[in-house]
């Protein structure tokens, strides 16, 4: 689907940017890739998979040309381990990412925004390598796609969300029909401040606890649904559990923010949409 690259990148961007920090221990079920060896002093945040197909721009001249890329995707977030002083910058990181790509015989393709994409042939499969570099903190993501058949029966389809992330999935929220979960992450307990405005005031508000965000993304075009339809199924899931609509974060991407009761606890939800019918939720409790 057109724009999945960016709304992908976009999710991975938002995990990192979250600050997320796990045990030093690598996240269950989740292993470095073969093409890919993880830098020394980190551990393995999270990871997800499932099917790609998109359309993406990322040619190394002008004008640009619209590439398809479809196959097996593989996503792997990395943290630096807590005793590593001296964290490597993005330049660094994609310097070291580089070099194992070349080792493989992949080459550059060129970039998308500021994301470089990789192009190789392993196992006989094309190989789509993308990398991707918090400015700050050494935190790195590295998605890799390898081109297979996406044919998938009705009874398949129940079967592409990503095991690592149906964990995730707050019972909170009934899985709209279409939808599939693309992605996931989660956090230690933190306080951080988020400003809402409500109506026309900004108010502070100091969200504390652990975090768990899951994507979804449309099987298809046709599945996608409007803001709007998103917003009443959110709307009425909190709802039914006693939940309160705040209002909206004032930095993009403007989440709604609710809050509610969980096990007699205080719990924040932030949920957020795009253009191209995706959605998104962070529990913090």
């Amino acid at each position: 689907m057109k724009h999945r690259f960016a709304f992908l990148m976009s999710m991975l961007f938002c995990l990192l940017s979250l600050d997320l920090h796990a045990a030093e221990k690598d996240a269950a079920e989740c292993k470095d890739h073969p093409l890919l060896p993880r830098m020394s002093g980190y551990f393995i945040l999270g990871c997800a998979g499932g099917d790609a197909n998109f359309d993406m721009e990322a040619p190394p001249g002008k004008p640009a040309a619209t590439t398809h890329v479809e196959g097996r995707s593989t996503a792997i977030l990395y943290s630096p381990q807590p005793e590593l002083k001296t964290k490597p910058n993005r330049q660094q990181i994609i310097g070291n990412f580089e070099k194992g790509i070349k080792q493989h015989g992949g080459t550059l393709v060129g970039m998308v925004n500021t994301t470089p994409v990789y192009k190789l042939a392993s196992g006989g499969r094309e190989v789509w390598a993308i990398v991707m570099a918090d400015n700050e903190g050494g935190g790195h993501a590295y998605r890799i796609i390898e081109k297979g058949d996406l044919r998938l029966t009705k009874e398949d389809e129940t079967q592409r969300d990503d095991l690592n992330c149906k964990r995730f999935a707050s019972p909170l929220f009934t899985l709209i029909p279409g939808y599939m979960i693309c992605g996931c992450g989660e956090g230690e307990a933190r306080t951080r401040e988020v400003k809402i405005a409500i109506g026309n005031k900004q108010e502070a508000h100091h969200l504390k606890g652990s975090t768990t965000q899951v994507s979804y993304c449309p099987l298809d075009k046709k599945s996608a649904k409007s803001y709007h339809a998103l917003r009443i199924s959110f709307d009425s899931d909190i709802q039914k559990n006693g939940g309160t609509f705040i209002g909206k974060t004032v930095k993009p991407p403007r989440m709604d923010v609710y809050t509610l009761t969980l096990d007699g606890k205080e719990a924040w939800v932030e949920m957020w949409t795009d253009k191209d019918g995706n959605y998104n939720y962070v529990v913090t409790r």
